[in-house]
């Protein structure tokens, strides 16, 4: 427990084995200490491993430990927070990477929505010690997202610039993650003053309904709504569904080309409410020039190896009201927000084993939140597919 927050939580430091058989062993027990946490946990320390080949220097492929521990995190739906100050904290000689990691659940993040990870100096050590930095919100974390507004005011697009580029070669979600912490702190610098004002007017707001019993009702009709025990099983045999020819299939399981992911971005709204990820496509196209390669190589790299780190495959649902007035969660319309590189990944999808693959991977890790009014994401579960339908 941190007891200045009375947060209670589950800390885990780790010291990651060197043999194969060994790194499985470490794995396995953390499993075992995940199954048994209903707190928020946070596994880290030097895992002695990578996660991707750009988290060591000269690297052009994972090795097979590295694909495997990736499929660990990925398995058990952890977080990997990205390193938002330099891309290595492992030096030996020439050799540097990044073995060190902090790895959360999503309940810790809805503790701690502005959560940041930094280096500090190395000292005597081979090691960089890890600084986990973050702010408890009271009813849940405020998600982040970008503004129309800032592409009016002056440097707004050379900072982004000069910020993206200090990344260097991280992967791309991670740029994006890291990219919020000084997007959060120009935006409150810029506009500091704005943000007490509104956030006054929010407080004003909360005093003046149990907002409890919503959640509750909230909560509770939706996973009422989607929950689904049965469901016939529908083929093509029952002359339901007319079945495409081989050649049809193929075509449409050929990989996107670089044209048409740029096409299926500008197809998008660009002013739209921002996705789940804090970006709205107008923010993806005013910077395609600096970040469409790797854009592009998100949404081809989902279509190469059918899987999805799961900080991309979240859906944000708010409700907006159908009817002046509306009083009961009926009267709400669900209004479904995900990813960017989530939503051009959607727009580009066939029919074949490729494809059910694919949207094998898309339905059964999916994470949703619903947001309130004031725009805390109150609720955040894993999502398995129950009968066609995501369900809590």
């Amino acid at each position: 427990m941190i007891t200045t927050t009375n947060f209670h939580c589950a800390l885990c430091l780790v010291y990651g084995a060197h043999g194969r058989e060994e790194k499985r062993g470490v794995w396995e027990e953390l499993s075992y200490v995940a199954g048994l946490c209903q707190v928020p946990f946070c596994f880290l320390g030097d895992f002695n491993e990578i996660m991707y080949a750009e988290d060591r220097k000269g690297a052009t492929s994972l090795p097979t430990t590295g694909e495997e521990f990736k499929r660990w995190v990925h398995d058990i739906q952890l977080m990997d927070l990205a390193l938002t100050d330099r891309k290595y904290i492992w030096f030996r000689g020439r050799s540097c990477s990044r073995i060190d990691r902090v790895l959360v659940n999503v309940e810790w993040t809805e503790k701690f929505s502005d959560i940041r990870l930094k280096g500090g100096p190395r000292g005597l050590s081979d090691h960089c010690p890890l600084i986990v930095e973050g702010t408890k919100l009271q009813g849940g974390p405020r998600p982040f997202r970008s503004l129309d507004s800032w592409f009016t005011h002056e440097g707004f697009l050379r900072m982004v610039k000069t910020e993206w580029r200090s990344l260097e070669d991280a992967q791309f979600t991670c740029k994006l993650k890291a990219l919020i912490v000084p997007l959060r702190q120009w935006h409150k610098n810029t506009f500091g003053d704005m943000d007490k004002r509104l956030m006054r007017f929010e407080e004003e707001i909360t005093r003046l309904g149990n907002l409890a019993r919503i959640k509750g009702a909230i909560r509770g009709f939706y996973k009422d709504l989607y929950r689904q025990e049965y469901v016939p099983r529908i083929g093509v045999r029952d002359g339901l569904v007319k079945q495409i020819s081989r050649d049809e299939a193929a075509a449409l399981e050929v990989l996107p080309s670089e044209k048409e992911i740029k096409e299926a971005v500008w197809d998008c709204g660009s002013s739209k409410t921002p996705r789940s990820d804090g970006y709205n496509m107008n923010f993806i196209k005013k910077f395609w020039e600096d970040i469409g390669l790797e854009f592009i190589a998100a949404v081809l790299g989902f279509f190469q190896s059918a899987k999805l780190p799961m900080d991309l495959n979240v859906t944000w649902v708010t409700l907006a009201p159908k009817v002046e007035g509306a009083k009961e969660v009926k009267d709400f319309r669900p209004i479904s927000m995900v990813g960017c590189v989530y939503k051009v990944i959607s727009k580009k999808m066939g029919f074949g084993l490729r494809w059910r693959n694919w949207v094998r991977e898309c339905v059964t890790t999916a994470t949703m939140a619903i947001l309130d009014a004031g725009g805390s994401s109150q609720k955040r579960a894993h999502c398995p597919v129950v009968g066609g339908r995501r369900s809590y």
